[in-house]
């Protein structure tokens, strides 16, 4: 992150576009590399998900894929504009207000489902206790002495 940061302040102080000063371009610059980031942390969130087989905690996944829409549809807007120009301007001025849209409609449907209930364990004290003793032994084992 603090290379992608340190870039886009260099780029915006080194290279500034002709119709804005440095401190606008420093201001777009960084916007981009925040959506940048969010966007690769929630790709990262949902790799590391799928690759754990983690089947809980939907609510905060919901949140996390409403940040990672919001980023990466601002960021298409952003680049419409650096690609096209003005040619498809009102496409590059829609995208973000549309990405923020998204990211909403994305909460909102995923805080308004009912919460998923996992049922607790049923562990009592007695086997806690003789799993432990059983590792126990198992250790004692290992490192040569008798249970």
């Amino acid at each position: 992150m603090t290379i992608a940061l340190a870039y886009a302040g260099w780029k915006a102080w080194a290279y500034p576009p002709a119709q804005a000063g440095r401190l606008i371009a420093l201001i777009v610059d960084l916007e981009f590399t925040f959506d940048c980031i969010i966007a690769v942390i929630g790709l990262l969130y949902f790799a590391l998900i799928a690759l754990s087989g983690i089947t809980e905690h939907h609510r905060e996944s919901g949140i996390i894929f409403g940040f990672g829409i919001n980023a990466t549809v601002a960021m298409a807007g952003f680049l419409t504009r650096s690609v096209f120009g003005i040619r498809f301007r009102s496409l590059s001025e829609w995208l973000p207000a549309l990405a923020y849209l998204l990211a909403e409609v994305t909460w909102v449907v995923e805080l308004l489902r009912p919460r998923r209930t996992v049922a607790e364990p049923d562990v009592s004290l007695e086997r806690i206790s003789n799993a432990l003793d059983s590792y126990l032994d198992l250790f004692r084992k290992y490192i040569g002495r008798k249970p």
